[in-house]
C-alpha cells in the first residue's frame, strides 16, 4: 500500500504536464459553441471568434458548424475575410507550438491559406487584404495535396518555435489578386464570391509550459462577445489596430426581431418581467449608431373580433415603442402598426400555428459599411 501511495503523485504529475501539451490554445477551435443571437431565426455565429470587418462569422448552414472566408472575389479586387480571435494564452518565447487547422475549398481552389500571429487585433471597416506576411503559410502542404483529393477537406499542421509577441490569430488568404494563383471548378462569374471552409483549428504546446492564470477568464471573455451586428471601430477584445479603408460606401440591411406571445401578460399589452428582461438584453447588444431606423409590428391569430385583434396589436405595438423610447431609441422609431391577423406567418387552424402568429416584429435598418 506504502508503495502504491507513492505512485499516486507521479501519477498526477504525468497527467497535469500531458494536459499542458495537448490543451488546445484556440478557444472554441472546432467551431462547435455556438453563439447567441439576437434574433430567433437567425444563423447564429460561433462563439469566441470574430472578423477584420464589421460583419461577424456565421454558420455556413443550420446544422455546419464551421466557418467560411472569403479569398477571392471576381467583382471586388482584393476582397479578404479573416477570422481573428484572442489565444487563450499568450505564446512563450523559444517554446514550440503546432498549428493545425482543416480546409475545404469551394468552387475555387487557391495556393495560399496561411494563419498571422499578432500582439494585436487587426480591424478594418470592410473586407480587406491585409498585406503583411503571414507566421504560418500552407501553400507548399497544399500544392502537395493530390488533385484528386484538394476537393475535400485536408488537414495541414506546421510546427514553429514562438518569438513570444503572440497574442492574436488571425487566419485568411494574404495574398493579393495579382500573386494569388486560382483554379475553378466553373467558369468563373461576375460579382462571385469564393470561399474556404475552416474547421477544427488547433494550437497545441510542444514543450512542457504551466498553462497560464489567465486562461479561463480569457475564454469566458471571448465567449460574453454576442453581437451578430456591428460597425464598431474597435473590438471587443483587449488591444487593437484600427486600420480605416478608402471610398466606403453606407447602406442599410434589414434585420427582423421576432418576439411571441412570452412579452405580455395573457390577453393585454402590458409587458411583463421577463419581456422588460428580453427587451433589455436584446437591445443591450445593438450599436445604437449602427441603426438607420425602426419599425415595430403587432400581429394577432385570427381568434376573436378581428377589430379588438388590430387594437390589441396595436396596443402591443405601441408598448413596445414606449418601451424602446425609455432606452433611448425614440430618435430611431419611424413607425407602430398594429395589424391583427392581416399577416399570419402559419394557419390559424393549429395551436402551434396561432402561437407563432401572436408576435410583435421589430424591424430595424442597420447602417452597414461596404466598398
Amino acid at each position: 500500500m506504502k508503495n502504491f501511495q507513492n505512485i499516486i503523485p507521479i501519477v498526477l504529475i504525468i497527467l497535469f504536464e500531458h494536459d499542458c501539451l495537448s490543451q488546445n490554445l484556440v478557444a472554441n477551435g472546432s467551431f462547435e459553441d455556438e453563439n447567441t443571437c439576437t434574433e430567433f431565426n437567425a444563423k447564429c455565429a460561433p462563439e469566441a471568434w470574430m472578423t477584420t470587418s464589421p460583419l461577424i462569422p456565421l454558420y455556413g448552414g443550420k446544422s455546419n458548424k464551421n466557418v467560411a472566408i472569403e479569398v477571392f472575389n471576381t467583382s471586388v479586387r482584393n476582397t479578404r475575410k479573416y477570422l481573428q480571435t484572442e489565444l487563450l494564452c499568450p505564446l512563450i518565447k523559444d517554446k514550440r507550438y503546432r498549428f493545425s487547422i482543416r480546409l475545404l475549398p469551394g468552387s475555387a481552389q487557391v495556393e495560399s491559406i496561411g494563419a498571422l500571429f499578432s500582439d494585436s487585433i487587426f480591424f478594418y471597416d470592410r473586407d480587406v487584404l491585409i498585406k503583411i506576411k503571414p507566421t504560418i503559410d500552407f501553400g507548399s502542404q497544399m500544392l502537395n495535396i493530390p488533385k484528386k483529393k484538394r476537393n475535400g477537406w485536408n488537414q495541414f499542421m506546421v510546427d514553429f518555435i514562438a518569438t513570444g509577441h503572440e497574442k492574436y490569430l488571425l487566419i485568411g488568404n494574404f495574398q493579393s489578386d495579382n500573386e494569388q494563383k486560382r483554379t475553378f471548378l466553373y467558369k468563373p462569374k461576375d460579382f462571385s464570391s469564393y470561399y474556404y471552409t475552416i474547421d477544427d483549428v488547433e494550437l497545441i504546446p510542444l514543450d512542457s509550459i504551466d498553462i497560464c492564470p489567465d486562461y479561463a477568464l480569457t475564454k469566458e471573455k471571448l465567449y460574453s462577445i454576442n453581437i451578430r451586428h456591428s460597425i464598431r471601430r474597435s473590438t471587443l477584445f483587449s488591444d487593437n489596430k484600427t486600420q480605416k479603408s478608402p471610398d466606403i460606401e453606407v447602406i442599410p440591411i434589414t434585420d427582423t426581431i421576432r418576439f411571441n406571445n412570452i412579452l405580455f401578460e395573457f390577453n393585454s399589452f402590458t409587458i411583463n418581467a421577463f419581456g422588460k428582461h428580453l427587451l433589455d438584453s436584446t437591445f443591450a447588444l445593438l450599436d445604437k449608431e449602427s441603426v438607420a431606423f425602426i419599425k415595430i409590428h403587432g400581429h394577432t391569430d385570427s381568434v376573436g373580433d378581428p377589430d379588438y385583434n388590430i387594437k390589441l396589436s396595436l396596443n402591443r405595438a405601441k408598448a413596445i415603442g414606449n418601451y424602446l423610447s425609455a432606452l433611448n431609441y425614440s430618435d430611431h422609431i419611424t413607425e407602430i402598426q398594429g395589424f391583427g391577423d392581416k399577416y399570419p406567418l402559419e394557419s390559424n387552424s393549429t395551436e402551434n400555428g396561432r402561437e407563432k402568429n401572436r408576435r410583435v416584429e421589430i424591424i430595424i435598418k442597420h447602417k452597414i459599411i461596404i466598398r
